[in-house]
């Protein structure tokens, strides 16, 4: 047994040393502490007042509930072999050492506590004093389960450096008084060497599972095999219970391994956690954090300690092994809470199939032939595997094109919330309005009909449909999820040929300036249908390259018989008409040198279909004319005219001159 200083009988020199200078003093934890049975508990200890070196020395000491004052050493800093036999092996094994934090701090760790680890612990400082001030050592209660004992310890008084006891102890509950004494090395007892902490050991009645028995009794059972589709709600739920006898809060944290991973503690990703006091704090990491901010993911709790993972439109990447932790919480006796046992369980191997590999498109009929103004129908049929989720909406788009090298071009669009929307060449224009209806017949996801009424040449080409799957999340965000395209529909039209034709003349070869220009188009049509005809008059000016471009507009006459006024470069007066039932014509007053060039006129007719649209059914260019305004006799002669004039005037001016400035010198030679 390690003798130990009692406390010196001085009690009035004592005061006064106190009072006046340091003295030893040895703390550990109030107490009494509580932890679980199998789980790692550090008591520290630290001695001040002290003198001498900065590096103390610290040895522990342990009192079991059977016997209170029979102390069993259990580690020392300054001895090797310090520990009963009852610690040694443990002692050596590293499953109990001390852990020195400075010079005069230290902790008594224990990897795994046992149910006979309960009882009083002593910390003792060896003194390095001038004086015995303070304490040496400080004990903890450690309350365990085992039986009922009857002790008897008697031995006779010992002198102040001994342990001193008797005692007679009958025990029913087990509680060890476990002591950390520290050896004096002062030269006087002043102070305290040693501190005493009660350390309670519980049973592990911690129990974590994602499936619970009847009666509350949790038991084994392999993980949960989920198989979800994209956009489903992922529950998963975690029982976490606790028999302990102390008052004791649960923390619950839920983390996801992916797909592949190791199933390890470094390979966890963490979710979201319910802490102590039942706050709800997400991973502070993408995405998780982020959805919890939109109310994608939330943490349900029952009363019977079950706690429910909810992930609202589950991704892809959720899928993984769930795992759930669950942590006990006792309060110390200094009002810090200390985690004294976890546990953790795998939840579900969950896997989350995509929209993408369910999404089925397909579209008909594959080759379609139709008369010119007839019906033309299509249909596309979007399916999944399963059935949808509530969120999870689809939109469907027909595109055309001429050829297989041609770029597409959007016919219509049939949104989620059924909006439609026509492509631009659909919605109006020159051809006028369309009647075109794309529609979705039930069941979801559903077949789309493409409609368009008297179908024109211009229809002809290859439809494709694409079908689009979409999520749509809180605040009305919406994600494309999936996309499909069916195989094209080819679409040829039996027509009735329009053939139409143009030729151009002027009215009069010769023309000049301030002259009326006449030109006509007269324009040739066969067709068995009933057509209307639009006429445009365009100009190549001089030093305009026609191959680079088509010309300037110079007036035109739309099929309803409107006359419009294009290019001129001064902006004198155009006129366009019709002079006969397929005579065209064009005026232009007081043509100059600036309308020279080259005219010819485009033709184009248009043919009605039953639903009002029009089709550009042919078009025409006529030959080309050239408008040369020649100048007038009268403005041939006024240029030599004005040049004599002004010859006459000037040699006039110099004869005048020179017969002025001979007189005037004469005279001045007479009066000399």
């Amino acid at each position: 047994m390690r003798m130990r200083p009692s406390v010196w009988p001085g009690a009035p020199v004592l005061l006064f040393c106190l009072a006046f200078g340091g003295a030893r003093e040895v703390q550990v934890p109030g107490g009494p502490l509580y932890r679980v049975e199998g789980t790692a508990v550090s008591i520290p200890c630290n001695v001040s007042g002290y003198e001498g070196p900065s590096l103390q020395n610290f040895e522990w000491f342990m009192y079991r509930p059977a016997a209170p004052d029979h102390s069993i050493a259990i580690a020392s800093t300054k001895e090797s072999k310090f520990a009963y036999a009852v610690y040694a092996a443990r002692v050596q094994s590293g499953d109990i050492y001390i852990h020195r934090v400075g010079g005069d701090r230290a902790e008594l760790r224990i990897k795994r506590l046992r149910e006979e680890d309960a009882g009083v612990y002593e910390c003792y400082t060896p003194t390095t004093d001038a004086q015995y001030l303070g304490s040496y050592s400080a004990k903890v209660l450690l309350r365990g389960t085992a039986p009922t004992h009857t002790v008897t310890h008697t031995h006779s008084h010992c002198h102040s450096h001994s342990h001193c006891h008797s005692l007679t102890l009958s025990l029913t509950r087990t509680v060890t008084h476990t002591e950390c004494y520290t050896p004096t090395t002062d030269a006087q007892y002043l102070g305290s060497y040693s501190a005493k902490v009660l350390l309670r050991v519980l049973p592990d009645s911690l129990q974590v599972s994602g499936r619970s028995a009847p009666r509350g009794r949790l038991v084994p059972a392999p993980p949960l095999q989920l198989t979800l589709s994209e956009g489903s709600d992922l529950h998963v739920d975690c029982t976490a219970l606790s028999d302990s006898p102390q008052h004791s809060h649960l923390s619950v944290s839920f983390g996801l391994t992916r797909p592949g991973a190791p199933v390890g503690r470094h390979t966890l990703q963490d979710i979201v956690s319910v802490q102590r006091d039942f706050s709800v704090e997400p991973a502070q990491s993408d995405p998780y954090s982020r959805r919890h901010q939109m109310g994608e993911l939330r943490v349900e709790k029952s009363d019977s300690g079950t706690f429910k993972l909810v992930l609202s439109r589950a991704q892809p990447q959720d899928s993984g092994t769930y795992h759930c932790t669950a942590a006990q919480w006792l309060q110390d006796p200094d009002g810090t809470w200390q985690r004294v046992a976890e546990k953790r369980s795998i939840l579900a191997e969950v896997t989350i199939q995509t929209i993408e590999s369910q999404l089925k498109v397909s579209s008909g009929p594959r080759e379609l032939t139709i008369n010119s103004g007839e019906v033309l129908e299509m249909w596309c049929n979007v399916s999944l595997a399963v059935v949808p989720p509530p969120d999870v909406g689809f939109a469907a788009e027909w595109y055309r094109k001429a050829t297989e090298d041609a770029p597409e071009q959007l016919v219509a669009r049939l949104s989620q919330d059924g909006f439609v929307t026509m492509g631009g060449r659909y919605s109006g224009g020159e051809g006028g309005a369309r009647h075109i209806s794309l529609e979705k017949m039930p069941p979801l996801p559903g077949t789309y009909r493409l409609r368009i009424h008297s179908a024109q040449p211009g229809d002809v080409g290859l439809y494709s449909c694409r079908a689009n799957a979409l999520v749509t999340y809180p605040g009305a965000r919406v994600e494309e999820v999936a996309q499909r395209v069916a195989p094209s529909v080819g679409v040829a039209m039996r027509t009735q040929d329009v053939a139409l034709d143009a030729h151009t003349l002027l009215q009069s070869s010769t023309l000049h300036r301030g002259d009326t220009a006449i030109l006509l188009c007269n324009v040739t049509v066969e067709t068995p249908q009933p057509v209307r005809i639009a006429i445009s008059w365009w100009a190549e000016l001089p030093g305009e390259d026609p191959e680079e471009t088509a010309g300037r507009l110079v007036a035109s006459l739309s099929r309803e018989g409107v006359s419009e006024t294009g290019f001129r470069l001064f902006g004198e007066e155009l006129v366009t008409d019709k002079a006969g039932p397929q005579c065209y014509r064009l005026r232009m007053y007081n043509i100059q040198p600036e309308d020279e060039g080259k005219y010819y006129c485009a033709a184009t007719a248009w043919v009605q279909y039953p639903d009002l649209s029009w089709y550009n059914a042919a078009t025409a260019r006529s030959n080309s004319v050239t408008l040369y305004p020649y100048a007038r006799a009268k403005d041939l002669l006024l240029i030599p005219m004005v040049a004599g004039v002004a010859s006459a005037l000037f040699v006039g001016i110099f004869i005048l001159a020179t017969v002025t400035c001979c007189y005037m010198k004469h005279l001045r030679i007479r009066k000399r």
